[in-house]
């Protein structure tokens, strides 16, 4: 059996599949190191799998997400964080160890240190694309964060998307400074994209996304597997009187609406609380509020509103008549799995893409997130709620997602890598 290093950063979102493979790889007899931001220790422990803190200045806030936008900050400030981040070299140092003694290396989109060390010391290499958006197509042009509003309306003037992809690889690269520095410095560096070819494997490239939702396409690098969603299942979440306090509100009337938003809303919400509880109370339906603690005290008590710390969605989901969230491509797959109508108001990064895809399927309903308004949003919520169609085709989509196994399939994938290199 191989050792094997998974080193990755972000929220529970970019986070999930690769637990969920680290748990399959685990079973099979592998031994598995996790790499990642102390505040995902609790998921590591769940899962009996060491953890490696790489960055240790997310510990004193345990939803930090470096990853995300912060909107109370100059945008440009938040794209260095994520493309160039101070902490590459740290990150590196810390991994090299590990990586000289493992067999094998795999990380996710902001894993640029586990790549780099992977590529020093010789070892083979398997990325885990968090969503579509890591692997752009120009056969299905993604929308880009910061770009999306002039590709859409480029887009209804004929404009080609193609010039879109091409300025996002351009300014992008141009931004990851101290990837490129570091590359340098080792010797390791081939001119290739940092965030993208740069990530990408010869070996393996594993898109843990439904084929219901996304089709492999032409340019994509080779040896790239859409395995279907991972259903990681956090243990660490399931606080039993926190599940007594849902299942009794659930019980005692009709199926509530879930409000549960990701990405930078997660940790700075703003209005989005106060603007979608609003929206249900104009619709007089009762609502599920899935939020931090420290934010349980600004949401006025209310016989029609419960407010919940994190949960599975695998144990709320089936109980909800719909959920408003963030198109997180993880919360857009177990909304699938449940067959439950998705209102989304993407935010930040991924979320435009992934939220235009399952709405061009008739998957779900999108308002932007400048029609964040109690008026506009009870709108779309009660159009979503009625719409028979949407319903059928979830009900379609439902039976074939929940049937995947993404984690599964990368096993055998990633198992074969291995064999294949004795």
């Amino acid at each position: 059996m191989a050792r094997i290093l998974i080193v990755g950063k972000g929220g529970y979102g970019d986070m999930f599949p690769l637990f969920s493979i680290a748990q399959a790889l685990q079973t099979s007899g592998h031994a598995v190191t996790v790499a990642a931001e102390q505040h995902h220790e609790p998921a590591t422990s769940s899962i009996g799998v060491g953890l490696i803190p790489i960055d240790l200045a997310s510990a004193s806030d345990g939803l930090q997400q470096q990853s995300h936008f912060d909107p109370g900050a100059n945008w440009l400030s938040a794209v260095f964080r994520t493309l160039s981040p101070a902490s590459i070299e740290d990150e590196y140092e810390i991994l090299t160890s590990e990586v000289q003694k493992s067999d094998l290396i795999i990380g996710n989109q902001l894993a640029y240190s586990g790549a780099i060390a992977a590529r020093k010391w010789g070892k083979p290499w398997v990325f885990c694309a968090p969503s579509p958006l890591a692997i752009p197509s120009y056969f299905d042009p993604p929308l880009f964060p910061y770009l999306h509003r002039l590709q859409t309306f480029a887009g209804q003037c004929g404009v080609s998307q193609d010039y879109f992809i091409d300025l996002a690889r351009h300014a992008s690269k141009l931004l990851m400074l101290s990837n490129i520095r570091l590359q340098k410095r080792l010797h390791v560096y081939g001119h290739s994209h940092p965030r993208f070819e740069g990530m990408y494997s010869g070996l393996l490239n594993i898109m843990p996304v439904s084929p219901a939702i996304l089709a492999a396409q032409p340019d994509w690098p080779t040896n790239t597997v859409v395995s279907g969603f991972n259903w990681f299942e956090p243990t660490f979440m399931r606080n039993p009187q926190e599940l007594d306090r849902i299942s009794a509100f659930c019980e005692s009337g009709d199926k509530p609406i879930v409000i549960a938003p990701g990405g930078s809303k997660r940790t700075q919400p703003g209005a989005f609380f106060d603007e979608c509880l609003a929206a249900c109370r104009l619709l007089g339906v009762r609502a599920i509020v899935v939020a931090a603690k420290r934010f349980h005290d600004r949401i006025a008590a209310s016989p029609d509103v419960l407010v919940s710390g994190y949960v599975p969605y695998s144990f709320i989901f089936d109980k909800a008549a719909a959920v408003i969230h963030s198109a997180g491509i993880g919360t857009i797959g177990w909304s699938l799995r449940y067959a439950l109508p998705s209102l989304l108001i993407p935010t930040d990064w991924d979320q435009f893409d992934n939220a235009r895809r399952v709405q061009k399927l008739g998957l779900a309903a999108v308002i932007p997130k400048r029609a964040l308004a109690a008026p506009r949003i009870a709108t779309a919520l009660e159009d979503l709620l009625q719409d028979s169609e949407l319903k059928a085709a979830l009900g379609r989509v439902s039976t074939v997602v929940a049937a995947e196994d993404g984690a599964r399939v990368a096993l055998a994938e990633i198992e074969t890598v291995l064999n294949r290199r004795g």
